[in-house]
């Protein structure tokens, strides 16, 4: 839920981005890039208190869970989440600065992103786990295929998987989505650094 929440501020930060920093476009010249930076800071700070909750649950549960064999917090797992992280705040913030400037034209695009993600919410693996074997073939398939198809899912597979196995999970697939993300946020950017002398006064 934690790196949901996550992935979610980083759309939310970014694709409203020009309408909060309105003031300042009109007043001072600020470069677009000051403005993606403003989020990834905010969203790295507020991430810190995130990844401290979930290090002391981890710790708290370490003992009940190795014995019930669900899980095993290593340290080398944990730095391995730490340095894989910044991939979630680049999907949100790929899809947040894609979006934006179409969001001073249309004000809608924020309304269903904001409504898109409660839904996207239960489409990911947040509050289940891939089934590998079930009673219900159907419901198998289904799982594996909203899996499948959806980027998001692979990152919080593997980050959760990494903090707690400390492994990752088809690899190949992960690394296409986040080089996906990054070609998405380099359009974005461009677009975006285009556009804001345009629509700051839009905003």
């Amino acid at each position: 839920v934690l790196l949901y929440e996550t992935f979610s501020e980083s759309i939310l930060l970014s694709l409203n981005v020009i309408q909060r920093s309105k003031n300042i476009l009109t007043h001072l010249k600020v470069p677009p890039e000051a403005l993606i930076l403003s989020v990834v800071f905010r969203v790295l700070f507020n991430s810190i208190f995130r990844i401290a909750i979930m290090l002391i649950f981890s710790l708290v549960l370490y003992s009940t869970a190795a014995e019930a064999g669900q899980s095993s917090f290593s340290p080398l797992g944990f730095l391995g989440f730490l340095l894989f992280f910044p991939a979630m705040i680049l999907a949100g913030l790929s899809i947040g600065v894609f979006l934006a400037p179409f969001n001073i034209i249309y004000s809608d695009v924020g309304r269903f992103v904001k409504v898109t993600l409660i839904p996207l919410r239960y489409a990911t693996p947040v509050f289940y786990a891939i089934p590998t074997h079930s009673d219900s073939p159907v419901l198998q398939t289904v799982l594996n295929l909203i899996h499948d198809f959806n980027p998001i899912a692979y990152l919080l597979v593997n980050l959760r998987s990494l903090a707690t196995w400390g492994t990752m999970t088809d690899v190949p697939a992960t690394g296409i989505c986040v080089g996906l993300f990054f070609i998405l946020f380099l359009i974005g950017w461009l677009i975006f650094h285009l556009a804001i002398p345009v629509l700051a006064d839009r905003a």
